[in-house]
């Protein structure tokens, strides 16, 4: 067992293999790479969008964190933990929260698409759960590769 070898070899794509091998879900027959990214926007005019990396627990979720524009006239900034993953049922859901988890908004993706990936998600115009700051915002959410 002297022998030697690198992950890209593994992988069989001759580069980083973070970069180019992912995992396979039953929501999505092509691999899904194991970093993603999330945009998030205060679904309202003129909030900047803020980009989130997402990358893969090794289990089951693909996750990040980050802040948003939110409030009125997009004025205060929110916290905000991703986390998006395959259920069994085929399909894609995304939980956010603001406060790492103790509360939890859970959503189905309304669009998907598995290749080139990308799923987008609508939170509902209902209270973001544990969000002191921006309670009462609706967001949308696109994942992509």
């Amino acid at each position: 067992m002297g022998g030697t070898f690198d992950l890209s070899s593994l992988c069989g794509c001759g580069s980083d293999c973070a970069d180019c091998c992912g995992i396979s879900t039953v929501c999505c027959g092509p691999t899904i790479p194991l970093t993603l990214y999330a945009d998030v926007n205060q679904f309202a005019p003129g909030c900047a969008v803020s980009t989130i990396t997402l990358t893969y627990d090794g289990s089951t979720y693909w996750t990040g964190s980050g802040s948003f524009a939110c409030g009125g006239a997009c004025g205060s900034t929110q916290a905000i933990y991703i986390r998006v993953r395959c259920l069994p049922a085929t399909t894609w859901e995304l939980q956010t929260s603001c406060d790492n988890f103790v509360n939890t908004n859970n959503y189905g993706a309304l669009v998907t698409v598995c290749s080139p990936f990308q799923l987008t998600f609508a939170a509902p115009a209902t209270p973001l759960l544990g969000c002191a700051t921006c309670a009462s915002d609706t967001l949308t959410v696109v994942v992509y590769q």
